[in-house]
């Protein structure tokens, strides 16, 4: 016999069954032995209930894909956000030195430093736009 079999009307008939049983009940006096069965089970179904909730929030790919990928971004701002800022910091050593006196202190050209920077900053650029294609495309087949 199916729980359709004995409550018609899925959940709803069930729901109709136990309030009619209770109603039957509530003229006897209610064993200790049946309400503690009874907490038991009540029990039983919250920490069931939370379980499905848990292995339903697993299952959901497109919601894990999307949480992914915005840590993923949120990742890249920061260290974009980090790079522009030693950018202008670099940049505006060099100006505050001049552009003729870019050097060390050692007579070592530093010219190369802020063209590092750059290049560096136009590579994090790419890579992140690299990096959010690929998510994308995993998430969207």
């Amino acid at each position: 016999m199916t729980t359709e079999d004995r409550f018609p009307g899925g959940a709803e008939g069930r729901e109709r069954a136990d309030v009619a049983g209770d109603k039957q009940n509530e003229d006897a006096v209610p064993d200790p032995a049946v309400q503690a069965l009874e907490a038991d089970l009540h029990e039983t179904r919250q920490e069931l209930a939370h379980t499905v909730d848990q292995l339903t929030a697993r299952l959901d790919v497109k919601t894990r894909s999307r949480e992914a990928l915005q840590a993923k971004k949120s990742q890249l701002r920061q260290a974009a956000m980090r790079l522009r800022q030693r950018v202008v910091v670099g940049a505006g050593h060099a100006r505050d030195r001049g552009v003729g006196h870019l050097s060390d202190g050692h007579g070592r050209s530093t010219a190369a430093a802020p063209l590092g920077a750059v290049a560096a900053g136009v590579g994090l650029i790419g890579l992140s736009g690299v990096v959010a294609v690929v998510i994308w495309r995993r998430t969207h087949r």
